[in-house]
C-alpha cells in the first residue's frame, strides 16, 4: 500500500498541552490516553496528528468516524544513521533497520536536493536544474517519471536538435 500526503503548515502536530485542558493533560498516561480519540473527532480542530512525551498519534477516518492511531515515538532520535550518514548540507539520514541496514535515504533541507543532498538551488535563478531537481526521481525509469520531467526531456531534445 502506498500512502501519499502533501504536508501543509496546518498539518503541524500539536502537543497535547495545546489541545487538552490542563486537567486532562496532567493525568497519568494510562488515564489520559483514553481521551486521545477526542481531538480527532472535533472537526473544528481539523487535526492530522498530535503528540505527547511518548507517543505520536495520527488521526484517520474509519467508517465516517475519526480515530487516533498512536504509537511510541522516540522524540530524541538522531538522523545521522548511527554516525555513518552520507547526507550533506544538513540532510537527515534514515535507514531501513537500525542493525545491518540495507538501505538509507536522505531527507534534504530546504534548497538542497539529490540522493545525498549534494545539490543546491541557491544562486540558480531559473535554471532547469533548480526547477526539475525536486521532480526527478532517482533510479526510476523515464516511463515512471512525472509528466513535467517527460515534457522537459522532450523539449530539451528538440532544442538540442534544433540548435
Amino acid at each position: 500500500i502506498i500512502i501519499k500526503k502533501m504536508i501543509n503548515p496546518s498539518d503541524r502536530c500539536q502537543h497535547i498541552s495545546e489541545i487538552f485542558n490542563e486537567s486532562i493533560a496532567k493525568l497519568d498516561l494510562v488515564r489520559r490516553i483514553k481521551y486521545y480519540h477526542l481531538p480527532c473527532q472535533i472537526s473544528t480542530l481539523n487535526l492530522s496528528c498530535f503528540y505527547d512525551d511518548i507517543h505520536l498519534c495520527l488521526c484517520y477516518d474509519y467508517h465516517k468516524q475519526r480515530f487516533a492511531n498512536c504509537f511510541e515515538f522516540d522524540h530524541n532520535m538522531t538522523f545521522d544513521c548511527l554516525g555513518q550518514s552520507v547526507c550533506q548540507n544538513g540532510g537527515q539520514c534514515f535507514q531501513d533497520t537500525p542493525n545491518c541496514p540495507k538501505k538509507s535515504i536522505c531527507v534534504c533541507s530546504s534548497c538542497f536536493y539529490g540522493t545525498q543532498c549534494q545539490f543546491s538551488t541557491s544562486g540558480f535563478g531559473l535554471s532547469l536544474d533548480a526547477i526539475l531537481g525536486y521532480h526527478i526521481i532517482p533510479n526510476v525509469s523515464i516511463k515512471h517519471q512525472s509528466t513535467i520531467v517527460k515534457i522537459s526531456l522532450v523539449l530539451d531534445i528538440i532544442l538540442n536538435i534544433a540548435g
